[in-house]
Parts: C-alpha cells; sequence; structure tokens
C-alpha cells in the first residue's frame, strides 16, 4: 500500500514537471520566434495562475530569468563581436527584456554592458570623423566620453589620443602665440585652460603657463601702481586680489594687498569719523531704538516747515536691523493728499507708490503732509537713493490730488550722500527680501 502512495505521488510530481517544463518551452518557442508579445502574456498568465504553488512560480520565473540572460549573452557577445549592427540589436534587446517584468539580474546586466558599447561606438565614429576634418580637441572630448567597461572601443581611442596630442599641442602652442603676439593674455591663457586635463603632464605646457602668468601679474602690477598714485585704493585692492589668483610672486602680493588694505581702513575710520561729526545720534531708553540724522534735523520728530518741502535720510536702528529712511513732505496752505513721489533723476523716471494710510498729516498754520519711506514701504529704495546722489539734477513730483514740484538742492543730496556713506561704512544690516 505505502508503495503505491509513493508510485502515485512520483506520478504527480512528474505531472506537475512536465507541465512546468512545458510552460518554460512555450515562452522560449516564442522568443524564438521573435513572437515577443506571445512570449511576455504567456509568461504572465502562467505567474498569475492561483493553482500553482508559490515554489512552482519560483521555478518558473527562474528558468525564464535564465533563459532571457542567456539569450541577452548572446546577443552582447555577437555585438561586440560585430556579427550583427546596432539596427538588429536594438531590435531585440528591449523585446527579450519585456518578457518579464523583472527580466533578472544577469539580462539586464547583458542589456546595460550592450548599452555602454553602443555608446562608445557612437563617440568613436564621432571622434574618428572630427579627427579627419582636423577638428582635433573636439575629437578628444569625444573620445573621452567612452567608458572603459567598453574595452575594445576604449583601446581604440588611447592609441587615437595618443596619436593626437602631438598634433593638439602643436595647435595650442600655434593660437597661444598668436594671441600672445597681439597682447591678448587672457585669451591664450584660456585657450591653454581648455586643454590643461590632456596636460597635465606636460613640461612645456606648464612652463608656457607660468610664462603667460608671470607676464599678466607684471602688467597688472604696473596698473596698480597707477591705481595708488591716483588714491584708488579699492580698485587697487580689486586688481591685486586678481592677480594673486594666478599663484605668482605670493609673497610681494600679499604684502601689497595687506597694505592696500590697511589704507583703506584708516581712510574708513577716518571717513567715519567726519561723518559722525555731521550726524546727530539718540538713544530712545523706550523703545530700544537709535536715530541718527543729518546735523540740524530732529531726531525726534519729523522736520515739516510751512512753505517748504523736506528730503531728507533718516537712520533707525532697532535690534538687529537698521531702516535707512527718507522723510518726504512739505508744508502749504492747500491739501495735496499726495500717494505717489514721481522722479526725474537726469532724464531717468521712476516713480514710488505710496500706502495711503502711512501718510502722515497735520493742520496749524498751514497744512502738513509727510511719510517716512523705508523698504517696508518702497522695495527699491536703497538702488533709487543710489541714482538720486549720483544725478545732477533731481526733480520730484508729490503727486496727489493736486500736485507740488521741488528740485533737491545740493545739499539736500549732500545729506543723502554721506548717510549712505555712514549707513554702509558701520556695516548696518539692513532688510532681507
Amino acid at each position: 500500500m505505502k508503495r503505491m502512495v509513493a508510485v502515485i505521488a512520483g506520478m504527480i510530481l512528474v505531472a506537475g514537471c512536465n507541465q512546468l517544463d512545458q510552460r518554460v518551452e512555450q515562452v522560449k518557442d516564442a522568443v524564438e520566434s521573435g513572437e515577443y508579445g506571445d512570449a511576455a502574456y504567456l509568461a504572465g498568465a502562467f505567474l498569475q495562475d492561483e493553482e500553482l504553488t508559490e515554489e512552482d512560480l519560483e521555478q518558473f520565473e527562474a528558468a525564464i530569468q535564465a533563459y532571457l540572460g542567456e539569450r541577452l549573452s548572446d546577443l552582447h557577445d555577437q555585438y561586440k563581436a560585430e556579427e550583427i549592427d546596432e539596427a538588429e540589436v536594438n531590435e531585440r534587446v528591449d523585446p527579450v527584456l519585456s518578457v518579464l517584468d523583472d527580466p533578472g539580474e544577469e539580462a539586464e546586466s547583458y542589456a546595460s554592458e550592450i548599452n555602454v558599447m553602443k555608446e562608445a561606438r557612437h563617440h568613436l565614429h564621432k571622434g574618428e570623423t572630427l579627427m579627419e576634418k582636423n577638428w582635433l580637441q573636439a575629437a578628444l572630448e569625444e573620445f573621452q566620453k567612452i567608458d572603459d567597461k567598453a574595452e575594445d572601443e576604449f583601446a581604440q581611442a588611447q592609441v587615437l589620443y595618443e596619436e593626437i596630442q602631438p598634433n593638439l599641442w602643436d595647435e595650442v602652442k600655434g593660437d597661444v602665440a598668436t594671441d600672445v603676439d597681439n597682447g591678448m593674455m587672457q585669451a591664450a591663457l584660456r585657450r591653454l585652460d581648455e586643454v590643461s586635463e590632456w596636460f597635465e603632464d606636460h613640461a612645456e605646457w606648464d612652463e608656457l603657463h607660468d610664462q603667460i602668468y608671470e607676464t599678466e601679474v607684471i602688467k597688472g602690477l604696473s596698473k596698480v601702481e597707477d591705481l595708488l598714485a591716483d588714491e584708488s585704493y579699492r580698485d587697487a585692492l580689486e586688481k591685486l586680489e586678481e592677480l594673486s589668483a594666478y599663484g605668482m610672486m605670493e609673497n610681494e602680493l600679499d604684502e601689497m594687498i595687506n597694505e592696500t588694505e590697511a589704507v583703506i581702513q584708516a581712510q574708513d575710520e577716518e571717513t567715519k569719523a567726519r561723518l559722525q561729526s555731521a550726524i546727530t545720534e539718540y538713544y530712545d531708553d523706550v523703545t530700544g531704538d537709535t536715530i541718527y540724522v543729518p546735523e540740524g534735523h530732529s531726531t525726534q520728530y519729523v522736520d515739516i516747515v510751512k512753505n517748504q518741502t523736506s528730503f531728507y535720510p533718516r537712520i533707525v536702528e532697532s535690534g538687529s536691523i537698521a531702516y535707512f529712511t527718507i522723510v518726504a513732505g512739505f508744508g502749504q496752505d492747500d491739501w495735496v493728499f499726495f500717494d505717489t513721489l514721481i522722479f526725474n533723476a537726469d532724464g531717468r523716471r521712476f516713480r514710488w507708490d505710496l500706502p495711503y494710510f502711512d501718510r502722515g498729516s497735520d493742520v496749524g498754520g498751514g497744512v502738513f503732509e509727510w511719510y517716512i519711506l523705508s523698504e517696508l514701504t518702497v522695495p527699491s529704495i536703497m538702488d533709487d537713493l543710489e541714482v538720486i546722489r549720483s544725478s545732477e539734477e533731481v526733480q520730484v513730483r508729490f503727486q496727489g490730488n493736486g500736485f507740488r514740484d521741488y528740485t533737491l538742492t545740493k545739499e539736500d543730496q549732500q545729506k543723502i550722500e554721506d548717510m549712505l556713506d555712514f549707513y554702509y561704512l558701520n556695516e548696518f544690516e539692513g532688510l532681507s527680501f
């Protein structure tokens, strides 16, 4: 009896194995016939058969993955040996991979290597074409893109690289010599830098590069001397820092930079002291704010006088933020209800649109209107004030129901310039949008 049970179980196992093998062969036959869609359908249907055990499904998937790996291996070897061309390999790789959602690591690995070879052959062919046209640097750039995993193509590229390098160097030397003869040192340096990666250990490249650097530094130092003679210390410092990037005459340049920075610092301290002497400063114990205004203006009130126009700067330092503000207003007999300032600065026109409810006003012996403006109300105010400080003539229109025109005096502009310099020299921290 026991023997009979064993025989029956064996028959069932064989039947199961035969069914599994048949399904595998069906998928293989579809692939061999080029019916990749049918192969994918058969494989999918079998993997979704709920009557099959998990072990059967795993065995089936492993068998198909192994087969797909073999197919991709064959395609890989045929393509590498140039027995099939790129068009044929393109027609077969992706369809083979599509038979299973997970074609397996082996199949994907061979597909990846095939793609690497395809890319390498593209770059190799393009590089050879560029060589024929004598576009040597462009050819090298193509060869450089070849992945060393494509061993044959990479080896061919290395041979061609060795062939190109001497000719490219002769070409570069000619270009550099022409630029140097024409006084175009920066262009000469750019040409050398373009090919630096191919001549890293090239003694002649290093020597030529250093010669041009030294020439540039010496020429630049002559410009620095002129700037120092004109007391243009900041421009001189900028030029020195530019020259230091060349890595030549480092000790001399560092010493000149330190000396120039010391002169600038002394000038800045002197300027700050001069500006400070013409500024009134007030600390408000209640708010903790510090107010700075040009000498002659109130730190606690806005200076608006009847029949006069005011346009003056005011710095309010509040905690870690310092607001650079402009008091703009006037006193007269009639209301304007202005909510816009329109500027004409040497023909450059711009406007400040103001929040009407920020307008201050008063009556008593006249009508008085004003705003205290900062980046909060006019985001462009700092840039616009740079225009105002440097213009010959600045006309301002206070526009509302009516308007009032005013031309800034030289004293108005000087106050703005001095307060801006004071603001920047003290490195106040403004708003950040």
